[in-house]
């Protein structure tokens, strides 16, 4: 590890008692320290929030979320670095004044050297962010040491609401100071989309447009509900929650031209370039759906009957949307994406569907070679080209057959790989903005689905059954656009017969 420069590092999470924190922040924050990632003898990790603790009580809460496995005596030594302020409201002075004196206290028992740290993450509703931000700037932050905010998402509920968020920002904050974290963007298979398109890849990077590529979809499948965030998903719904942030991310940096360098204004300015090049996405290229209860297991409740949503809601949970670029490289280029929850699996990846070549001896009725490929997340990490080729046995079979690389071999990886949450968390502290939402991107972002998520909302999503494939209706759209989310994986794409024609040999494919 590098040392970090600082005498001593405060990373103060507010929403410190909801459901974020104990299952992903604060089990980042865990194995920060336990990999010393983070300085042991001069950290701390200030939990805030209205609800009412007892030490006790708020370090087995946050234990809750940390593996079992873990080692128990560093466990002991990371709560100890915990303490947990009661705040009385998120509009009031003197909590903040109180949160102050803490980390004063902390700090000046610090035997470090350089300059005190204060990391504020924001993980609280958008409706609080602005009290939070005026009272940490007026209360809380250090005049002489250096601050850094990271707001986790929504950032807003849509373009204007995003617009306000970034004007008060800005009037109590530099840009250098506001990490905007979108927890996709510390995803190794996110990430790994840079080396693959822009580094000695020539048989992808000649590939990579509209000349080859048919369509490309984005298959983002949860296996569980909404259970326990009804609230939060009838204010929001499922294209706010992950396509219009988490999917988008993946997209952009699939979609984008090569920047000039791996500098962070040369990384943002490219993703930024193919956020303008984005057609609005139509009402009508969206299918949204909501999940009811499972026919053959009791315990798999529609989504009406969690407690903490509304009897009337229309919030959707299922959403299949198409996005059209306005460039040269993707011109015409449907980009599909589907997320939901309450399906019949998990499942996260990012498919390239390519055309059959106008002169291929193995042309598929449907146009496509059957050749995809596949950057996974889940189940596994993994890349996955299906390519066509020969059937062994008799005859002239021909199937589409994965060449995979499965991430979970221990030769691809480290002993130690931190989750996405750590990789942001640990560049904040850092001062690394490469893979953090500049104001603009979050600003233009929502430019692209205003229009569908404000049509969404005035509509009745249509049903689908707790552990089913989603809406039936979605095939409707799915036929129209010819696409198939299927990545091919080891399908047969069976070349019927072969006949000799003048000594050429013919084939037709015909896929099942």
């Amino acid at each position: 590890m590098n040392e970090l420069p600082f005498r001593h590092v405060a990373i103060v999470v507010f929403g410190a008692s909801g459901d974020l924190a104990k299952k992903m922040t604060y089990p980042a924050l865990f194995s920060l320290m336990a990999n010393n990632m983070l300085p042991k003898d001069r950290t701390h990790f200030i939990g805030a929030a209205r609800s009412k603790y007892k030490m006790e009580d708020f370090h087995k809460k946050i234990s809750s979320g940390i593996k079992q496995s873990s080692d128990q005596q560093v466990l002991s030594k990371f709560l100890e670095k915990c303490p947990y302020i009661s705040l009385s409201a998120y509009d009031d002075g003197p909590s903040y004044q109180r949160l102050d004196s803490e980390i004063a206290k902390l700090e000046s028992q610090s035997t470090g050297s350089g300059k005190n740290l204060r990391v504020y993450y924001i993980a609280l509703p958008p409706s609080v962010f602005g009290d939070v931000s005026e009272n940490l700037r007026k209360y809380a932050w250090h005049k002489e040491g250096i601050n850094r905010i990271i707001v986790e998402k929504p950032y807003g509920k849509d373009y204007q609401s995003a617009k306000v968020l970034s004007n008060k920002l800005a009037s109590l904050f530099t840009e250098e100071e506001v990490f905007r974290i979108d927890h996709y963007l510390g995803k190794d298979s996110v990430k790994s989309v840079l080396p693959l398109r822009f580094g000695a890849n020539p048989f992808l990077s000649s590939t990579w447009s509209r000349e080859h590529v048919q369509y490309v979809t984005v298959n983002f499948k949860e296996a569980f509900g909404a259970e326990g965030r009804g609230g939060y998903f009838d204010e929001f719904g499922i294209i706010r929650d992950v396509m219009q942030n988490h999917l988008m991310q993946w997209i952009i940096l699939a979609g984008m031209e090569r920047p000039n360098s791996l500098s962070v204004k040369d990384i943002h300015q490219a993703k930024l370039k193919f956020i303008n090049d984005c057609r609005p996405v139509r009402p009508s290229d969206v299918i949204i759906g909501q999940y009811t209860a499972s026919s053959k297991d009791p315990n798999k409740k529609a989504y009406k009957d969690d407690e903490t949503v509304k009897k009337d809601s229309k919030a959707s949970t299922f959403a299949t949307a198409v996005l059209y670029i306005d460039n040269d490289r993707w011109r015409d280029v449907p980009f599909v994406i589907r997320c939901g929850k309450a399906l019949d699996e998990t499942r996260a990846e990012l498919t390239l569907h390519y055309k059959t070549p106008p002169d291929s001896l193995f042309p598929s009725e449907s146009g496509r070679t059957g050749t995809t490929f596949t950057i996974r997340d889940h189940p596994e990490k993994s890349h996955v080209l299906t390519a066509t080729t020969k059937k062994p046995g008799r005859g002239f079979t021909v199937l589409n057959a994965p060449l995979s690389i499965d991430f979970s071999n221990p030769k691809y990886t480290d002993s130690y790989v931190p989750t996405a949450y750590e990789v942001l968390i640990y560049d904040a502290v850092r001062g690394d903005h490469t893979w953090f939402v500049p104001r603009e991107e979050a600003e233009e972002a929502w430019r692209v689905w205003d229009d569908a998520i404000k049509n969404s909302e005035s509509r009745n999503p249509l049903k689908y059954e707790y552990g089913s494939e989603g809406p039936k209706e979605e095939k409707d759209l799915l036929k129209q656009l010819g696409v198939e989310f299927e990545t091919g994986e080891g399908r047969t794409v069976d070349v019927a017969k072969v006949i000799g024609d003048g000594g050429r040999v013919q084939t037709f494919a015909k896929e099942p």
